[in-house]
């Protein structure tokens, strides 16, 4: 098959936290299961990666009450094929979601024009793809506009994944005329209202053809409290927690160059070991070899579960 995935980040290109991974490895692991894997993303100021091709240049688009031009970069990483949506005015910027004070003002448009973008871009480059898989609120409007004005794309079905429910991508209702919506969708019922305002999130939930999450547990949480959306994830039809795997390229201490001690099966208790004294001597750690210690990479919030952590060590 023909996946086109579309995201706003993917390592290592640009990462903020999990949805880079999963992103880049779902992909790999798509393409050794035989598929055809491309990637659309944004084009921001600071990617880890140069990129000099372009794929097409001058694309024109209606939006925000305008015609806008954009160029299409691309870049293969792993046999996975990129495109990256370069318009400067919503994408050159030092920080891809939000500075540290908050939000982008215009990020209902930036991230709008990248689902409309995206839906051009599969069209203009002929990409023809059996499925059109989106991540997070970003991409919520990619189904919506995918049934009003690419017709030619009727057939091929969205799966859109949700990976943290908290971020739904609300913004004010004044925003639908300039994201080329009408106001009809401005209903709580089979629109994308929400509380006097739209969300992207509720958008892609709605009008996806098949709605996944990182895990099952996850989709029964999204059931029972999902910030005002677990009743539109409880009535989907098609909606299924698929718990997220990891690359086994990048987790595999046997080759792993992050660690000071590669180790394998037959040696892991030296390997950890080794590994557990440098943690212990980086950070200062004067306890005993038996007592165990546990590292994560997460954010601290009750989300992560750090607050059960708490009650635990109390």
């Amino acid at each position: 098959m023909k996946i086109v995935m579309v995201a706003t980040e993917s390592a290592p290109y640009i990462k903020t936290g999990g949805l880079g991974d999963v992103v880049h490895s779902l992909s790999k692991a798509l393409i050794k299961l035989g598929h055809t894997v491309y990637v659309i993303m944004p084009k921001y100021a600071k990617l880890r990666r140069d990129l000099s091709r372009k794929a097409k240049e001058g694309v024109s688009l209606y939006f925000d009450h305008k015609w806008l031009t954009f160029d299409i970069y691309e870049d293969i990483l792993d046999h996975v094929r990129y495109f990256f949506i370069d318009y400067k005015d919503y994408y050159n910027r030092e920080y891809p979601y939000a500075p540290p004070k908050g939000d982008y003002h215009d990020n209902a448009l930036r991230f709008g024009f990248l689902c409309l973008a995206s839906l051009q871009a599969i069209r203009e480059l002929k990409l023809n793809p059996d499925i059109i898989h989106i991540h997070d609120w970003h991409t919520g409007l990619l189904p919506l506009y995918k049934g009003l004005y690419y017709h030619d794309l009727e057939k091929v079905p969205v799966v859109f994944t949700v990976h943290n429910g908290m971020h739904q991508g609300i913004f004010d209702a004044q925003f639908l005329p300039s994201l080329n919506l009408p106001w009809e969708l401005f209903r709580p019922y089979g629109g994308i209202e929400f509380y006097g305002k739209i969300n992207f999130m509720k958008a892609g939930v709605l009008f996806c053809d098949v709605l996944t999450t990182v895990s099952p547990s996850y989709a029964e949480e999204l059931k029972q409290s999902c910030y005002g959306l677990e009743g539109v994830f409880r009535e989907k039809k098609y909606f299924f927690g698929i718990l997220n795997g990891i690359d086994y390229d990048v987790w595999n201490p046997e080759s792993d160059q992050l660690i000071i001690s590669n180790y394998s099966v037959k040696n892991f208790k030296k390997g950890k070991l080794k590994n557990k004294a440098h943690i212990k001597e980086i950070f200062g750690l004067k306890t005993e070899d038996y007592r165990p210690l546990i590292g994560i990479v997460a954010r601290l919030t009750a989300q992560k579960g750090f607050d059960l952590l708490a009650l635990a060590v109390e």
